[in-house]
């Protein structure tokens, strides 16, 4: 039978209750005795799905993600799927309890609790307990009472041998019980990435199982009485080292290793062989006309010397009156990226190119992050622009001169790295001598408009 509205609000009358039991030795507990300086803990049932559609339709259940944060991590809230109007709402996780076994990124389905705005029939305000929209909600908290999915971060930890916890590098995570520890005859610490396999009611820590051995693997293997099936088996050296460090990153935040395919690249290089063909086919198109900055305008791209996605540039025309036109160019991306593609959500799966010590994973295909995508000298590119006019006495904004953004054709002048950039201004221009005096000169005006416009933000927050 189809739970109902009424049956929630009875079943959360029925609970109104302790949801769990806190003892030491010497205070007797429904359950059985916990040992001496042991704390019982007992968390409420999660509930059936049948129950949380109920309260899905009652409107006092709703769904939304965990989040612990990194440095409170006694504080928790749950960031609740978007309303029919489109409206997000955090809502406050008091205490560990009302976690339920849930842990930071977790998907879950929490019981609405808080206090709401109403308003009697005079038209005065008054407050009071009510199952209330979230539009109205006042001081908004809630209990988590059902996990609905895992998060898919893999928690990263140490393992040591003879011990059966995991202690997890992220603090927001709780110890957790290894369900198939190490032999005493292990030496020395490992680095894992494990999942949480099971959390029952009455454990203060949940049990998980490796799924990745990151350290010393090979002497862990020689050496263990256990049979690790479900374990992906790295060989990157012992705890500490550099590679075995990158690799314990990576599977603590969920970022992928994975170069895109040979033939995903290969598709690219056929359908955009080069960005002349590329700004042609714009050119001939009937879409919306772009401004061709290609010979109006000096642009210039500023980036680390071993960058290889320039994905952003400057340039600078002298007004009269002592103004500055300061451009902004960003590569378009979207011209070749169609929206909902695979590609596109692929992209957005990875969120951002990762730059790690040793090496690059890019948020998109090479052929276009370091090629048709990548401001180099010299090339003709698409990409969007805002154009701004700053005052070169205060680097104020110039009100009167509107600010304008559009799609353009640009190619870089130059590709200068910070170094160079911090050494002329310096030493002098002469430092980079194979500059262009005019990119140079551009240059200047940018870092002494740049300059005033950091004063005069310090005399903003002094006054």
């Amino acid at each position: 039978m189809r739970a109902t509205a009424e049956h929630i609000v009875n079943r959360w009358s029925d609970i109104q209750r302790p949801v769990f039991v806190r003892a030491f030795s010497t205070q007797p507990t429904i359950a059985d005795p916990p040992s001496p300086g042991k704390i019982a803990t007992t968390f409420e049932p999660w509930w059936s799905a049948e129950d949380i559609e109920a309260g899905l339709e009652a409107g006092t259940v709703r769904y939304g993600r965990l989040h612990v944060p990194a440095f409170e991590t006694g504080q928790a809230s749950v960031e609740l799927d978007a309303d029919d109007d489109g409206r997000r709402v955090r809502v406050k996780v008091p205490g560990f309890m009302a976690r339920n076994r849930a842990v930071h990124g977790d998907r879950v389905a929490v019981r609405l609790m808080w206090k709401a705005y109403k308003r009697d029939d005079s038209g005065s305000d008054g407050t009071g307990e009510d199952e209330a929209s979230v539009g109205q909600v006042e001081d908004a908290r809630a209990r988590v009472v059902a996990v609905v999915r895992r998060s898919e971060v893999p928690v990263v930890g140490v393992a040591r041998p003879g011990e059966t916890k995991i202690q997890p590098r992220d603090q927001r995570l709780p110890a957790m019980d290894l369900i198939h520890p190490f032999s005493q005859v292990e030496e020395g610490a490992h680095l894992v990435a494990c999942e949480i396999v099971d959390w029952d009611e009455t454990s203060v820590n949940p049990k998980c199982k490796m799924v990745v051995i990151i350290g010393r693997e090979l002497e862990f293997l020689r050496a263990s009485k256990e049979c690790y099936l479900d374990a992906s088996v790295y060989h990157l050296g012992p705890v500490g080292s550099g590679v075995a460090e990158h690799r314990a990153i990576m599977e603590r935040y969920g970022l992928t290793s994975q170069e895109y395919s040979e033939d995903i690249e290969g598709a690219l290089r056929e359908r955009l062989p080069s960005s002349e063909a590329v700004v042609e086919e714009v050119l001939r198109g009937n879409g919306p006309r772009r401004w061709d900055l290609r010979k109006s305008h000096r642009v210039i791209s500023i980036d680390p010397p071993t960058a290889r996605d320039l994905d952003d540039a400057l340039s600078v025309e002298v007004r009269p009156g002592g103004r500055l036109r300061i451009g902004v160019h960003v590569a378009d991306v979207s011209h070749f990226v169609p929206a909902h593609s695979h590609l596109d959500k692929e992209a957005a799966r990875r969120s951002t190119t990762v730059y790690m010590p040793h090496k690059t994973y890019p948020m998109l295909p090479r052929h276009l992050s370091e090629n048709l995508c990548s401001l180099l000298p010299g090339e003709d590119r698409l990409a969007f622009s805002v154009f701004f006019t700053l005052d070169r006495a205060t680097g104020c904004l110039c009100g009167d001169d509107p600010i304008a953004f559009g799609k353009s054709i640009i190619r870089s002048s130059a590709r200068l790295s910070y170094a160079e950039v911090d050494a002329a201004m310096a030493r002098g221009p002469s430092e980079i001598p194979q500059i262009d005096p005019k990119v140079m000169a551009d240059v200047e005006l940018l870092w002494d408009v740049a300059a005033k416009r950091n004063l005069s933000r310090t005399d903003d927050t002094i006054r």
